[in-house]
């Protein structure tokens, strides 16, 4: 009898445990929901206010917008694009070896987001002159091209990497600096799920944050032939 209570008594502890992991479990996936919703609130309303629309609903009293795309929940700025003269030859696809220059951002939903990492060298000095107490140990910051190879590089987060499949590279023509084919400067914006969730990084960027991705400099390294 002794050893069929103990038994019922630890079948209600699990039970007890199930139940307390399901709770949490729901409580913490109705926190990230909301945190992901004010964060895509936040971001249109930011673009909205630059007027930058979603290619796909412009407000019909707009005169020459300025487009979004939504890219798996990203939402990806050209901010010098130009599809009439693009070439197919440079744009970027999933598979490709590619380099970029860039400024990844802790974005408050302003203008005045905090940089968090760049491998551009001017940035990198304005930040540490500006910022002579900087928490981040910037000068070991790199300031060379970032190589990755798009959709499956460990070194940058997998939304970032897919909201650049699409945008056109540079065409490292530099006898004809006027008619040349220059990179497109993308600002990719991610909401927190897209990011680092609700741990962030430390130090940097806090739990939470959505990222801006400022990335210029595209160039293709290698193509991925078997696309």
């Amino acid at each position: 009898m002794a050893i069929r209570k103990s038994y019922i008594i630890q079948i209600g502890r699990a039970l007890f445990a199930l139940c307390l992991g399901v709770v949490a479990a729901f409580t913490f996936s109705c926190a990230m929901k909301n945190l992901v919703e004010n964060a895509n609130d936040t971001i249109r309303k930011y673009l909205n206010g630059r007027k930058i629309y979603d290619r796909t609903n412009v407000p019909d009293d707009q005169v020459e917008p300025e487009f979004y795309d939504v890219i798996g929940g990203a939402y990806r700025y050209i901010k010098n694009e130009d599809r009439e003269n693009r070439s197919t030859e440079l744009i970027v696809r999933e598979g490709d070896r590619i380099s970029i220059m860039f400024e990844a951002k802790v974005f408050t939903g302003a203008s005045s987001s905090k940089t968090f990492y760049t491998n551009i060298e001017s940035v990198r000095r304005l930040i540490m002159g500006d910022n002579p107490n900087f928490d981040l140990d910037a000068e070991a910051w790199p300031v060379v091209p970032l190589e990755i190879t798009v959709g499956s590089d460990p070194g940058i987060l997998k939304s970032v990497q897919m909201a650049l499949i699409g945008c056109s590279a540079d065409d490292n023509d530099t006898s004809n600096d006027e008619d040349g084919i220059r990179s497109d400067e993308v600002e990719i914006y991610l909401t927190p799920d897209l990011a680092y969730g609700r741990k962030g990084i430390v130090p940097g960027v806090p739990p939470g944050s959505m990222l801006l991705w400022e990335v210029t400099g595209i160039q293709i390294i290698e193509r991925n032939y078997e696309l």
